[in-house]
């Protein structure tokens, strides 16, 4: 597995991946998407609760969803208002108490960076792993 960050992506991955991101990514433009499928690994040690703490979160965030709990995680319920928010528009976890696996379906306004600065210690947002399944753009 790579990891690369940088703000100019298409001189960065250009040679790694032997040309163009344009021909790749067709009119993608940063931002215009309607939804990503993603599963979101988080080390206990750092996230305790997450799942739970997700839903906590997101009520604080004025964007209503319900969280029906089931054995080792949840699944997140959202409603017609929490929809047109457009941040959590479905999800489940699974929380071992060592490590949750939180496979959401997100809007463009997900507050991923918020919600992950919500556990506290320095550089915790780093301990997460983000995957991103599919995109609907």
């Amino acid at each position: 597995m790579v990891g690369v960050s940088a703000w100019d992506t298409e001189s960065a991955l250009g040679g790694a991946l032997g040309g163009s991101l344009g021909g790749a990514l067709g009119g993608f433009s940063p931002g215009a998407f309607h939804s990503l499928d993603v599963r979101l690994t988080l080390p206990g040690a750092f996230f305790p609760q997450a799942g739970a703490h997700l839903a906590d979160f997101l009520n604080r965030e004025h964007v209503p969803i319900t969280l029906r709990r089931a054995q080792e995680g949840g699944e997140y319920t959202v409603g017609e208002k929490a929809l047109r928010k457009k941040a959590l528009l479905a999800g489940r976890f699974t929380d071992s108490g060592r490590e949750a696996v939180l496979e959401l379906r997100v809007g463009p306004k997900f507050p991923l960076a918020e919600y992950l600065a919500s556990f506290h210690g320095p550089g915790v947002s780093r301990r997460a792993l983000l995957e991103v399944v599919s995109i609907e753009l």
